[in-house]
């Protein structure tokens, strides 16, 4: 198939070399809902993905999402790990923390946000690698997961569990 791009030029004519391309993708959700007390430090929640690159040069892109989470102490943070080490973080500023994504505290026992965050990661192995999700919450929160701090048990919607997923691509 040819893309043709609005300057008149198209894929072929624009200079596209080989490169790009999705090698394997691999995904993992959570259902279950859950509560993790941080005590302010960083949590693994059992949310993770692993994925072996066919060349040591080739990229990994992970998109996941959260669909509920939120914290009952002020807010929340979440991290990208690959392995043991942080990847997915702002940059260092004085004593301020290093995160991800962030999340607020609810204005009631129900309502509760969502959060996502894709990550363009060069591994640099044909090992497998596994990604996951730490969270962390304000103080001595606690953070839940797919599930609001109240789990209050109504048919309406602000009661509901969510879903959650990872999705790792290798990108040649």
């Amino acid at each position: 198939m040819t893309i043709h791009f609005g300057d008149g030029t198209s894929q072929t004519s624009a200079g596209v070399t080989e490169g790009g391309k999705i090698i394997q993708v691999k995904q993992n959700t959570k259902t279950a809902a859950g509560s993790y007390s941080t005590g302010g430090s960083w949590v693994n929640i059992g949310f993770s993905e692993s994925i072996t690159p066919s060349s040591s040069s080739n990229k990994i892109l992970i998109l996941w999402y959260i669909g509920k989470i939120s914290c009952n102490d002020w807010s929340g943070a979440t991290r990208l790990l690959r392995g043991g080490t942080v990847i997915g973080m702002g940059d260092a500023s004085g004593s301020r923390s290093r995160i991800g994504t962030s999340f607020p505290r609810s204005h009631d026992n129900n309502h509760w946000g969502g959060t996502a965050m894709m990550w363009l990661d060069s591994p640099s192995t044909t090992s497998s690698t596994e990604y996951k999700i730490q969270v962390n919450g304000h103080s001595s929160g606690t953070v839940y997961i797919n599930r609001g701090h109240g789990d209050g048990n109504s048919a309406d919607v602000y009661a509901g569990r969510s879903a959650s997923s990872m999705i790792c691509m290798e990108i040649s």
